[in-house]
């Protein structure tokens, strides 16, 4: 019997493995996204945090945007992946919304440092 909880867990390993095989030479930002995000969702809110993601042009930015969108549709509280429907939904769905997606962040962040390493940045030798 399948929990939400592990649905969620599964989701997020799927979006993270999906995104690594595609976009290689874009993990380690997408790494550092997924990594922040739970705490900008926190602080800023569900909807600034998704405005900040979409408004980016970048692979790892539209991407992890996709995913909570996607989340949220496959849990039903949106019927469509758009800030515009996400903006009109009624408090209570907007809250239920928001736990939603800071929890599914919570699980690409802990998989996201687990599975994605990124190497050290080694200053070499050379005169500047």
């Amino acid at each position: 019997m399948s929990t939400v909880h592990n649905e969620r867990a599964s989701f997020a390993l799927q979006s993270i493995q999906t995104f690594c095989e595609k976009k290689k030479e874009q993990v380690k930002e997408y790494r550092t996204i997924v990594i922040k995000f739970p705490a900008l969702v926190q602080t800023q809110g569900l909807g600034n945090a998704l405005t900040f993601l979409h408004s980016k042009n970048s692979a790892s930015h539209r991407s992890l945007y996709m995913t909570m969108m996607q989340w949220m549709k496959k849990q039903g509280i949106i019927a469509e992946t758009s800030l515009e429907h996400l903006f009109t939904l009624p408090t209570p769905m907007y809250r239920l919304a928001t736990e939603e997606v800071i929890e599914l962040a919570i699980w690409m962040k802990e998989l996201a440092e687990g599975m994605i390493k990124v190497e050290e940045d080694v200053h070499s030798d050379r005169n500047s």
